[in-house]
């Protein structure tokens, strides 16, 4: 059987990766919603996307 120090430092890691991915998710998912509210509006969008799309595709000839 396995010491208790090795369980014990097993069981903190995989708390602190839980902890930590937490508070990705936590900080993501804030920072999503900030955006999602904002007035998301460029002005003449369409144009850009028009001007830039065809150019998108000569870069990866």
């Amino acid at each position: 059987m396995p010491s208790s120090w090795i369980v014990d430092t097993g069981l903190a890691v995989v708390l602190v990766g839980l902890d930590v991915t937490g508070l990705a998710a936590y900080w993501f998912w804030e920072n999503l919603n900030q955006w999602a509210a904002r007035p998301n509006r460029v002005e003449r969008a369409a144009l850009r996307l028009w001007l830039v799309a065809p150019l998108g595709s000569q870069a990866w000839q």
